[in-house]
Parts: C-alpha cells; structure tokens; sequence
C-alpha cells in the first residue's frame, strides 16, 4: 500500500522560477536587448515569454533569431537557485528601469521522466553558459 507512495515521491522534482514582471509591455527591441544581458547570467535554464498576442516578430538575440508572438509582459525565468534571482535584478534594473518586480517561487513537478528538454524546445540555449 505505502510502496506506491514512496514511488511518487521519487517521481516529484523541485524547480526554481523568478517570475520577472513590467510595469509596461515591452517591445521586440527591448526584448532582445533584455535577452542579450540575460544570456550572460549562469544559472538560467530556460525563459517563458508571457503577454498579449501579437503579429509573429522576427528579433535578433545575439545573432539568433527568434520570433516573437507576444508582446512580454513578463518572463517566466527557471533558475538553478535562488541567488541567480540577484543577478536577473541587476539585468533587469540596467536593460529595462520600468521593470517592477522579481519574485522567486518554487515548484514541485511531477514524472520528472516526461519533462521536456529545454535544448530541445529552443528555451534552453537562453539560459547562461553551460559546462
């Protein structure tokens, strides 16, 4: 009865998010400008735009380009830990001084087998360098 339990709770990861917020929507401009500076923070695993739709933008992020479709209200950040959040603030305040907030929270997932590769979906190589 309880061995099914015990097998869940080898199944259950932690994750680590800093949810970046803005006082106004920002433009693909400012977008990649943001991402460039963000690229250079270790510890960043992958990013998730958040905001309204908008006509697919092509943006150049360090050489890549990247289509954006919303106009980001704000950034879904994984992290590998908290004190990455400090330097996301620094970049934050530098690139984009309307920005509001950065709130850390953390989440359990489930069937860590079924997680999706970041490299694989393009969020990855947002992320800082890699060992």
């Amino acid at each position: 009865m309880f061995s099914n339990m015990d097998t869940e709770k080898e199944n259950v990861e932690y994750y680590t998010e800093a949810i970046v917020t803005f006082n106004r929507l920002l433009g693909g401009e400012t977008t990649a400008k943001l991402l460039v500076a963000l690229q250079r923070v270790n510890g960043i695993e992958g990013i998730v735009f958040k905001g309204p739709t908008i006509q697919p933008n092509e943006i150049d992020v360090g050489g890549e380009k990247i289509v954006l479709t919303c106009a980001v209200g704000s950034l879904n950040i994984e992290i590998l830990d908290e004190p990455v959040a400090e330097e996301i603030r620094k970049v934050c305040k530098e690139v984009v001084p309307i920005y509001s907030e950065v709130e850390v929270r953390r989440f359990k997932q489930q069937n860590v087998s079924s997680k999706v590769d970041a490299s694989v979906t393009g969020i990855g190589s947002m992320g800082g360098k890699k060992d």
